[in-house]
C-alpha cells in the first residue's frame, strides 16, 4: 500500500482503536500545507490506542515519521524512516520517531536516516514514555541552521525510560545519545555511537560551544551502558 502527499498525517489511529500496518509506503506527509504547519507520517495517540507496523516505509515527513502519544502503544519491527527534514522550518520539527506523554513503543529492527533535529525522541508528561529498541541504526542526524543547535540520534527526557539493544548511531551533529530530567533513565546494550560531531550550530544548556558527545547525561538523568 502507498500512501503519498496527505496534507495533515499519512495514516492516523487513535480513541482507543487498533491500527494494523504492513508492507506500506506512507510518503510526504504534510507537503501541502503552508509553512509553519505540521505533518506527521503514521500518528497514533488516546488511551488504549494501539498500533502494530510491519515493514513500513516512513519518508519526507514534513514533521515527524511516526508520533506515539497519549498513553498509545505500539509494536514496530523491520521500519524505515528517511529524509524527514522537508522544507526550512524553525523550532526543530524534524523528527524521526517521537514517543510522548506516556506512550509505549516496542521497535525491532529499524533504520532512521537524515532526520534533522533528533532520530528518535522520548519524553514525558505525567506517566512515563517507554521505549524498548533492538537493532536499530541512525545515521545522519544533521540540523540546518534554523533549528538551534540540536542533532541527537536519540534524546530522552521528562522522566522517560529507554533500553536499547544492538544499535548503531552514526553522524550525530550534537549527541549520539541525550538524557536530561529527572528521573530519566537510559539503559544501553551493544550500542556503538561513531562519528558524534559539531560545526558551528550552538545549542542551549551548555552543549555547543565546540563541543560533541557520543552520550550526554545531565539535571539528573541517568545513563547505564553495557
Amino acid at each position: 500500500m502507498f500512501v503519498t502527499d496527505q496534507l495533515g498525517g499519512g495514516v492516523v489511529g487513535g480513541g482507543g482503536g487498533q491500527l494494523h500496518m504492513a508492507h506500506t509506503v506512507v510518503g510526504r506527509a504534510g507537503s501541502g500545507q503552508p509553512s509553519g504547519s505540521i505533518g506527521s507520517g503514521v500518528v497514533v495517540g488516546g488511551p488504549g490506542a494501539q498500533a502494530q507496523l510491519q515493514q513500513v516505509r516512513i519518508f519526507a515527513s514534513r514533521s515527524v515519521g511516526l508520533h506515539l502519544e497519549g498513553l498509545a502503544s505500539a509494536v514496530v519491527t523491520d521500519l524505515l524512516i528517511d529524509n524527514s527534514d522537508g522544507p526550512d522550518l524553525p523550532n526543530g520539527t524534524r523528527r524521526g520517531i517521537e514517543v510522548s506523554d506516556g506512550a509505549q513503543l516496542h521497535l525491532h529492527r529499524a533504520r532512521l536516516h537524515h532526520n534533522r533535529t533528533q532520530a528518535i525522541d522520548v519524553a514525558s508528561s505525567g506517566t512515563a514514555s517507554t521505549v524498548t529498541a533492538r537493532q536499530v541504526l541512525v545515521e545522519a542526524t544533521l540540523p540546518n541552521p534554523l533549528d538551534d543547535g540540536q542533532g541527537d540520534a536519540l534524546r530522552v527526557s521528562s522522566g522517560s525510560v529507554v533500553v536499547l539493544t544492538g544499535a548503531r548511531l552514526v553522524q550525530s551533529r550534537r549527541a549520539g545519545v541525550m538524557a536530561r530530567g529527572k528521573a530519566t533513565h537510559v539503559t544501553l546494550q551493544a550500542v556503538r555511537v561513531i562519528g558524534t560531531r559539531f560545526d558551528g550550530l550552538d545549542g542551549d544548556g551548555g552543549w555547543g560551544g565546540g563541543s560533541a558527545h557520543g552520550c550526554h547525561c545531565d539535571r539528573s538523568g541517568h545513563g547505564v551502558a553495557g
